[in-house]
């Protein structure tokens, strides 16, 4: 009898440890894999919403209202619709005491901007826009560098990788170029002067998608600096997004016809 509950509790002693073990043993991936399938993931993506929280402080250099600092601030949200080629996003920007507000749509080829002052106008973006919209083929683009995989983190209760992004400085230019394309007043030469920069991805451990992003980067130029934190969530991937330009931005101006020739 006593034998029997020797085995017996030997029998129960090794099933807990097989049930702890199974409850904490987990693919082990190196940070390329999850790199690869992030990507891959995010190719399947064709709506998903988003949010952005941005902050920047600007020291030095000529500055108007005789100030040698300021911070301003961006957030916002907006929605994705890849396959019906659609995209909306509200936005709000804080800078010294002052705020606007801003809306965008883009509807196939054509951007629409409700802006404070001018109300709402109108922009034929580049051929390539939802290239420029596709978050996996940036994303890809800009991770196809080394990365590095940081402690896992939890993220609205879903187990995450972190992933660090090894930045390439002429490939990170090469790709804001592309997203910001025609629809920006960013040039080359502003993305020239980024002198560093640093990226971190939160990867579903259950989906590979993307939870969240985090972008750091610093600019130099002609005696100022410029240093940006930005973070954006993404969540609702490929679920149904209803984006319905508003009426009223039917009769937005062309910003063409409010550009003043330079003699």
């Amino acid at each position: 009898m006593f034998y029997m509950d020797k085995r017996l509790l030997a029998a129960v002693a090794i099933g807990f440890l097989l049930l702890s073990l199974g409850c904490t043993t987990e693919e082990k991936l190196t940070a390329e894999q999850v790199r690869d399938r992030a990507v891959e993931a995010m190719e399947n993506v064709e709506t998903y919403s988003f949010s952005t929280d941005i902050s920047m402080l600007m020291v030095g250099g000529e500055m108007d209202m005789g100030v040698s600092e300021a911070e301003i601030s961006m957030d916002g949200n907006g929605k994705v619709d890849m396959k019906n080629k659609k995209m909306f996003m509200d936005m709000s920007m804080s800078m010294m005491g002052m705020s606007m507000d801003m809306e965008q749509y883009i509807i196939d080829d054509i951007q629409y901007m409700k802006m404070p002052f001018f109300g709402w106008v109108k922009n034929k973006t580049s051929a390539d826009t939802w290239e420029q919209q596709d978050y996996a083929g940036l994303s890809g683009e800009l991770m196809y560098t080394q990365v590095e995989l940081l402690s896992d983190e939890k993220l609205d209760g879903e187990n995450c990788y972190v992933l660090k992004v090894d930045v390439d400085l002429e490939k990170m230019m090469d790709v804001l170029g592309k997203q910001m394309g025609s629809t920006s007043m960013v040039s080359a030469e502003d993305l020239g002067s980024i002198k560093e920069a640093e990226i971190r991805e939160w990867v579903s451990k259950d989906t590979f998608l993307v939870k969240k992003l985090f972008m750091y980067m610093n600019m130099e130029e002609e005696g100022s600096t410029l240093d940006m934190n930005m973070t954006m969530t993404f969540s609702d991937y490929n679920k149904p997004v209803d984006i319905v330009l508003p009426s009223e931005a039917e009769n937005a101006v062309d910003m063409e016809s409010m550009m003043v020739p330079v003699a």
